[in-house]
């Protein structure tokens, strides 16, 4: 895991990395790699993709923010934590969906709780799964599956581009897919709310042009509550 730390102030950054090697050495992470940097260019053009960002508001060449911005466009699924004294840019951050507003001087108690939650997504992120078709094994990113769908005995696998029959029954994938970006609206159907495009009242428009998932009736005010939340806590 590639953690990312920007700010100008070096207090913060040594206090930051001696809080987050305490934190993954209390739960036996030994596979985290800490980057730091004190401006953001270096940070924007870094080679490393980062799985946890912590950025500073106020920056000498360009706001976290904006940072925040470009990290999201060239990694989507990344985790972006702003650190600061402004709490004027709360709105800002909010508005571009980062992970969490961590305020200075930083609380060890409430970052600690706050990487609980980021380990927890990246892990629901990075899952796969691995089923068999055909005597042939194949394994997918959770993030990658826009939707389940059964059919008789069978269910199909959906992914932006393919379609995979699996032999396995619903149970099983209802089982397999319990992150919090899946959510059941019709009995024969899972869907992944990441790869929603578009929904009304009784279908949901994914990524995958060919798949059109119907909503039941009674289900829809569920949904509809289950996706907004979702994306207030996402990007």
């Amino acid at each position: 895991m590639n953690i990312f730390l920007c700010d100008d102030d070096c207090l913060i950054t040594k206090q930051l990395s001696e809080y987050l090697t305490e934190y993954f050495s209390n739960i036996k992470m030994n596979t985290i790699k800490i980057f730091t940097f004190n401006t953001a260019f270096p940070l924007l053009s870094s080679s490393v993709i980062p799985d946890i960002v912590f950025l500073d508001i106020e920056m000498p060449e360009i706001n976290g923010i904006e940072i925040a911005k470009k990290l999201y466009s060239m990694y989507h699924d990344c985790i972006i934590m702003i650190v600061t004294s402004y709490s004027e840019y709360l709105d800002a951050a909010m508005d571009i969906h980062v992970f969490r507003y961590l305020d200075k001087p930083i609380n060890k108690k409430r970052l600690f709780s706050s990487l609980d939650y980021a380990i927890k997504r990246l892990t629901d992120i990075s899952g796969k799964i691995t089923f068999e078709i055909n005597s042939k094994f194949i394994t997918l990113s959770k993030k990658d599956i826009v939707c389940a769908e059964a059919q008789l005995r069978n269910v199909n696998i959906y992914t932006p581009t393919e379609m995979y029959v699996s032999k396995k029954n619903m149970l099983f994938w209802k089982e397999q897919l319990t992150n919090p970006c899946f959510f059941q609206p019709h009995r024969s159907y899972i869907v992944n709310m990441n790869h929603i495009i578009s929904f009304d009242k009784t279908t949901l428009y994914t990524d995958n042009a060919a798949l059109l998932v119907p909503i039941s009736r009674n289900i829809y005010q569920n949904f509809k509550t289950a996706y907004l939340l979702f994306m207030e806590n996402t990007r």
